[in-house]
């Protein structure tokens, strides 16, 4: 389940955030307290994806399940992305998105 969610994670890095490929085209409420955000989302080839995200940029991470947001660094990676947080509470948010409500945040 964690590998999973570490996948789904890999996959909003590589896809939710890339600016002229993602459309935030609606806004659904499950309830009235609760909004999610719908995504419009298009897979491009690993070198497209490479030219966007190159080594080195720094971009915000959505988690579309949680609608946790955390900022990252592309450090490394061939044919994928390895980032890694910020800050010390954009770690702490990666972590809940990762694993659930058994992590707590701090004073989010």
């Amino acid at each position: 389940m964690m590998k999973l969610k570490i996948n789904m994670l890999i996959l909003s890095v590589v896809l939710l955030i890339l600016p002229m490929n993602t459309l935030a085209n609606e806004v659904h409420y499950e309830d009235n307290d609760t909004p999610i955000i719908s995504f419009m989302i298009e897979v491009l080839p690993w070198d497209i994806v490479n030219q966007i995200l190159p080594i080195g940029i720094t971009f915000t991470v959505i988690d579309v399940e949680t609608d946790l947001q955390f900022r990252v660094q592309r450090r490394a990676g061939n044919k994928h992305a390895d980032v890694q947080p910020l800050t010390r509470r954009d770690t702490q948010i990666m972590k809940k998105s990762i694993m659930g409500d058994g992590v707590g945040i701090g004073e989010l």
